[in-house]
Protein backbone atom coordinates (compact mmCIF):
# COMPACT_ATOMS: atom_id res chain seq x y z
CA UNK A 1 0.00 0.00 0.00
CA UNK A 2 3.03 2.37 1.14
CA UNK A 3 4.61 1.97 -2.36
CA UNK A 4 1.69 2.24 -4.35
CA UNK A 5 0.71 5.73 -2.64
CA UNK A 6 4.03 6.70 -3.17
CA UNK A 7 3.80 5.85 -7.10
CA UNK A 8 0.42 7.56 -6.96
CA UNK A 9 2.45 10.79 -5.67
CA UNK A 10 5.17 10.18 -8.54
CA UNK A 11 2.52 9.82 -10.72
CA UNK A 12 0.84 12.76 -9.86
CA UNK A 13 3.88 14.85 -10.23
CA UNK A 14 3.52 13.47 -13.80
CA UNK A 15 0.33 14.74 -14.39
CA UNK A 16 1.71 18.36 -13.77
CA UNK A 17 5.17 18.56 -15.66
CA UNK A 18 4.01 16.76 -18.71
CA UNK A 19 0.81 18.05 -19.17
CA UNK A 20 2.59 21.41 -20.32
CA UNK A 21 5.22 19.26 -22.64
CA UNK A 22 3.95 19.33 -26.13
CA UNK A 23 3.21 22.66 -25.77
CA UNK A 24 6.66 23.82 -24.29
CA UNK A 25 7.74 21.44 -27.39
CA UNK A 26 5.98 23.55 -29.96
CA UNK A 27 7.74 26.64 -28.43
CA UNK A 28 10.87 26.07 -29.14
CA UNK A 29 10.63 24.13 -32.53
CA UNK A 30 8.36 26.45 -34.20
CA UNK A 31 9.49 30.41 -35.34
CA UNK A 32 12.40 32.14 -36.65
CA UNK A 33 14.56 31.27 -33.91
CA UNK A 34 13.93 27.90 -33.30
CA UNK A 35 15.86 24.61 -32.54
CA UNK A 36 16.33 21.89 -35.22
CA UNK A 37 14.14 18.79 -33.95
CA UNK A 38 16.87 16.38 -33.51
CA UNK A 39 19.41 18.99 -32.15
CA UNK A 40 16.97 19.83 -29.25
CA UNK A 41 16.17 16.34 -28.51
CA UNK A 42 19.78 15.43 -28.59
CA UNK A 43 20.52 18.46 -26.43
CA UNK A 44 17.86 17.62 -23.74
CA UNK A 45 18.40 13.71 -23.05
CA UNK A 46 22.32 14.21 -23.69
CA UNK A 47 22.08 16.92 -20.79
CA UNK A 48 19.35 15.04 -18.63
CA UNK A 49 21.34 12.12 -18.62
CA UNK A 50 24.93 13.48 -17.54
CA UNK A 51 23.36 14.73 -14.96
CA UNK A 52 21.40 11.87 -13.98
CA UNK A 53 24.52 10.25 -14.00
CA UNK A 54 26.34 12.80 -12.21
CA UNK A 55 24.03 12.36 -9.55
CA UNK A 56 24.16 8.63 -9.14
CA UNK A 57 28.07 9.17 -8.91
CA UNK A 58 27.76 11.71 -6.34
CA UNK A 59 25.42 9.24 -4.10
CA UNK A 60 27.85 6.53 -4.37
CA UNK A 61 25.54 4.53 -6.67
CA UNK A 62 26.80 1.21 -7.72
CA UNK A 63 28.01 1.44 -11.51
CA UNK A 64 28.66 -2.58 -11.48
CA UNK A 65 25.94 -4.08 -14.69
CA UNK A 66 25.84 -6.58 -17.06
CA UNK A 67 26.22 -5.66 -20.13
CA UNK A 68 23.04 -7.01 -20.71
CA UNK A 69 21.85 -4.91 -18.41
CA UNK A 70 23.11 -1.89 -20.13
CA UNK A 71 22.19 -3.28 -23.42
CA UNK A 72 18.55 -3.20 -22.18
CA UNK A 73 18.83 0.53 -21.25
CA UNK A 74 20.00 1.66 -24.34
CA UNK A 75 17.41 -0.44 -26.32
CA UNK A 76 15.11 1.05 -23.87
CA UNK A 77 15.92 4.35 -24.24
CA UNK A 78 15.91 4.50 -27.65
CA UNK A 79 12.45 3.33 -27.84
CA UNK A 80 10.97 6.28 -25.13
CA UNK A 81 13.18 9.25 -26.20
CA UNK A 82 14.08 8.50 -30.16
CA UNK A 83 11.06 6.04 -30.81
CA UNK A 84 9.08 7.66 -28.66
CA UNK A 85 9.71 11.50 -28.40
CA UNK A 86 12.37 12.61 -31.14
CA UNK A 87 9.35 11.92 -33.27
CA UNK A 88 6.95 14.39 -31.36
CA UNK A 89 9.38 17.22 -31.71
CA UNK A 90 9.64 16.58 -35.37
CA UNK A 91 6.42 16.50 -36.19
CA UNK A 92 5.85 19.90 -34.17
CA UNK A 93 7.00 21.95 -36.00
CA UNK A 94 3.86 21.84 -38.11
CA UNK A 95 1.31 20.25 -35.97
CA UNK A 96 -0.18 21.94 -33.20
CA UNK A 97 0.72 21.13 -29.67
CA UNK A 98 -2.96 19.95 -28.71
CA UNK A 99 -4.04 18.31 -31.74
CA UNK A 100 -0.41 16.14 -30.99
CA UNK A 101 -1.26 15.26 -27.38
CA UNK A 102 -4.73 13.93 -28.58
CA UNK A 103 -3.25 11.93 -31.15
CA UNK A 104 -0.66 10.37 -28.28
CA UNK A 105 -3.32 9.85 -25.85
CA UNK A 106 -3.14 6.78 -28.13
CA UNK A 107 -0.22 5.15 -26.22
CA UNK A 108 -2.39 3.28 -23.18
CA UNK A 109 -3.90 1.45 -25.47
CA UNK A 110 -1.03 0.21 -27.48
CA UNK A 111 0.25 -0.47 -23.88
CA UNK A 112 -2.70 -2.45 -23.02
CA UNK A 113 -2.24 -4.24 -26.55
CA UNK A 114 1.21 -4.88 -26.01
CA UNK A 115 0.19 -6.22 -22.19
CA UNK A 116 -1.98 -8.91 -24.22
CA UNK A 117 0.65 -10.14 -26.46
CA UNK A 118 2.73 -10.82 -23.74
CA UNK A 119 -0.35 -12.67 -21.73
CA UNK A 120 -0.61 -10.19 -19.26
CA UNK A 121 -4.21 -8.51 -18.72
CA UNK A 122 -5.11 -4.74 -17.91
CA UNK A 123 -8.02 -3.37 -17.17
CA UNK A 124 -9.86 -2.35 -20.47
CA UNK A 125 -12.42 0.08 -18.48
CA UNK A 126 -10.21 2.82 -17.66
CA UNK A 127 -8.45 2.67 -20.68
CA UNK A 128 -11.21 3.22 -23.36
CA UNK A 129 -13.31 5.73 -21.05
CA UNK A 130 -10.06 7.98 -21.36
CA UNK A 131 -9.68 7.38 -24.94
CA UNK A 132 -13.28 7.95 -25.78
CA UNK A 133 -12.94 10.86 -24.22
CA UNK A 134 -10.29 12.00 -26.13
CA UNK A 135 -11.60 10.67 -29.11
CA UNK A 136 -14.71 13.02 -28.31
CA UNK A 137 -12.44 16.53 -28.86
CA UNK A 138 -10.32 15.17 -32.02
CA UNK A 139 -10.53 17.43 -34.75
CA UNK A 140 -11.88 14.82 -37.70
CA UNK A 141 -13.99 15.71 -40.36
CA UNK A 142 -11.63 17.83 -42.50
CA UNK A 143 -10.75 20.00 -39.82
CA UNK A 144 -7.05 19.55 -39.94
CA UNK A 145 -5.23 19.85 -43.38
CA UNK A 146 -4.10 17.23 -45.36
CA UNK A 147 -0.21 17.90 -45.15
CA UNK A 148 -0.64 17.75 -41.24
CA UNK A 149 -1.69 13.72 -41.97
CA UNK A 150 1.86 12.38 -42.12
CA UNK A 151 2.52 14.28 -38.81
CA UNK A 152 -0.22 13.24 -36.98
CA UNK A 153 0.61 9.72 -38.41
CA UNK A 154 4.40 10.24 -37.07
CA UNK A 155 3.22 11.18 -33.85
CA UNK A 156 0.84 7.84 -33.74
CA UNK A 157 4.32 6.00 -34.02
CA UNK A 158 5.76 7.55 -31.15
CA UNK A 159 2.89 6.51 -29.08
CA UNK A 160 3.50 3.10 -30.21
CA UNK A 161 7.37 3.44 -29.60
CA UNK A 162 6.16 4.91 -26.03
CA UNK A 163 4.19 1.98 -25.08
CA UNK A 164 6.36 -0.70 -26.29
CA UNK A 165 9.32 0.98 -23.95
CA UNK A 166 7.52 0.81 -21.10
CA UNK A 167 5.64 -2.48 -21.12
CA UNK A 168 9.27 -4.34 -21.88
CA UNK A 169 10.30 -2.00 -18.75
CA UNK A 170 13.90 -2.09 -17.22
CA UNK A 171 14.22 -5.98 -18.05
CA UNK A 172 17.40 -7.26 -16.64
CA UNK A 173 18.62 -3.78 -15.10
CA UNK A 174 15.56 -4.10 -12.78
CA UNK A 175 16.24 -3.19 -9.27
CA UNK A 176 19.12 -1.21 -10.34
CA UNK A 177 19.12 2.74 -8.65
CA UNK A 178 16.60 4.72 -10.54
CA UNK A 179 18.71 7.85 -11.26
CA UNK A 180 21.31 5.38 -13.25
CA UNK A 181 19.01 3.22 -15.03
CA UNK A 182 17.29 6.81 -16.15
CA UNK A 183 20.51 8.44 -17.10
CA UNK A 184 22.00 5.50 -19.04
CA UNK A 185 18.58 5.47 -20.70
CA UNK A 186 18.66 9.08 -21.76
CA UNK A 187 22.52 9.63 -22.31
CA UNK A 188 22.16 6.79 -24.98
CA UNK A 189 18.88 8.83 -26.78
CA UNK A 190 21.00 12.14 -26.52
CA UNK A 191 23.92 10.02 -28.34
CA UNK A 192 21.97 8.69 -30.81
CA UNK A 193 19.93 12.13 -31.23
CA UNK A 194 22.74 14.33 -31.98
CA UNK A 195 24.87 11.56 -34.53
CA UNK A 196 21.40 11.64 -36.17
CA UNK A 197 21.42 16.25 -36.06
CA UNK A 198 24.86 15.60 -37.63
CA UNK A 199 24.08 13.28 -40.16
CA UNK A 200 21.42 14.85 -41.36
CA UNK A 201 23.52 18.41 -41.25
CA UNK A 202 21.37 20.16 -38.79
CA UNK A 203 21.80 24.35 -38.78
CA UNK A 204 22.88 25.68 -35.34
CA UNK A 205 19.99 28.05 -34.75
CA UNK A 206 20.07 31.26 -32.53
CA UNK A 207 16.53 30.22 -30.49
CA UNK A 208 15.11 33.48 -28.84
CA UNK A 209 14.34 33.88 -25.53
CA UNK A 210 11.32 32.09 -25.73
CA UNK A 211 13.27 29.05 -27.53
CA UNK A 212 16.04 28.76 -24.73
CA UNK A 213 13.11 29.03 -21.74
CA UNK A 214 11.39 26.49 -23.24
CA UNK A 215 14.74 23.89 -23.63
CA UNK A 216 15.68 24.96 -20.42
CA UNK A 217 11.99 24.10 -19.24
CA UNK A 218 12.45 20.76 -20.98
CA UNK A 219 15.47 19.64 -19.73
CA UNK A 220 15.14 19.90 -16.27
CA UNK A 221 11.67 19.62 -15.23
CA UNK A 222 10.44 17.77 -18.06
CA UNK A 223 13.46 15.24 -18.79
CA UNK A 224 15.02 14.95 -15.27
CA UNK A 225 12.64 15.58 -12.69
CA UNK A 226 9.33 13.96 -14.41
CA UNK A 227 11.35 11.10 -16.24
CA UNK A 228 12.90 10.20 -12.51
CA UNK A 229 9.26 10.36 -11.48
CA UNK A 230 8.23 8.07 -14.57
CA UNK A 231 10.50 5.57 -13.69
CA UNK A 232 9.98 5.19 -9.97
CA UNK A 233 5.79 5.10 -10.59
CA UNK A 234 6.89 2.25 -13.16
CA UNK A 235 8.02 0.32 -10.49
CA UNK A 236 5.03 0.40 -8.34
CA UNK A 237 1.97 0.95 -10.68
CA UNK A 238 0.27 -1.05 -13.07
CA UNK A 239 0.89 -0.18 -16.72
CA UNK A 240 -2.54 1.38 -16.95
CA UNK A 241 -2.05 3.56 -13.81
CA UNK A 242 1.07 4.81 -15.09
CA UNK A 243 0.35 5.29 -19.05
CA UNK A 244 -3.04 7.29 -17.66
CA UNK A 245 -0.59 10.67 -17.91
CA UNK A 246 -1.73 10.96 -21.70
CA UNK A 247 -4.96 11.47 -21.01
CA UNK A 248 -4.11 13.90 -18.77
CA UNK A 249 -1.73 15.52 -21.42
Amino acid sequence: MKAARSGLLALLLLYLIWGSSFLAIRIAVSGPGAFAPYTLAGLRTFIAGFLLLGFAFVRSQPFRLSPAAVGWLVLTGLLLWVGGHTLIIWAEQRLDSGLAALIFASSPLWAAAFEAVRGRSTPLLPLLAGFAGVAMVLPLGGAMERSLWIDGLVVLLSAVFWALGTVIGEGPARGAPIALSAGIQLSAAGVFNLVWAALAREHWSQPDLSGWLAFVYLTVFDTVIAFLAYAYAQRRLSVSWLMSFAYVN
